[in-house]
């Protein structure tokens, strides 16, 4: 009983988590092409590839690209969540954090 309540919020949080970097990779990969001209961007895993000269795979700058978003995200939150913890204590009142 227990195991399937644990395997079902895995599952809920990993689908969670992967659908939040596929928004990110996508909206990357949208902004690459436009910038550099792109025509077409291919997945090479399920989009069929079977060539491609390695001199026009972007897979290693969009993961660049995709942990600088990562780390200024993380950077962002903690911002923000010390700003509303130093808020609370200079009203009197206490920000509880789960």
């Amino acid at each position: 009983m227990l195991k399937k309540k644990y395997a079902a919020n895995f599952k809920r949080m990993e689908k969670r988590l992967v659908n939040r970097i596929q928004k990110a990779i996508f909206k990357l990969v949208e902004e690459m092409g436009k910038k550099e001209g792109f025509l077409l961007i291919v997945e090479k895993r399920e989009g069929g590839v079977l060539y491609y000269p390695t001199t026009i795979d972007i897979t290693d700058r969009l993961i660049q690209k995709y942990n600088e978003l990562f780390v200024q995200q993380r950077s962002d939150e903690s911002v923000s969540k010390s700003s509303s913890e130093n808020e609370g204590a200079a009203s009197g009142t206490q920000v509880g954090t789960q």
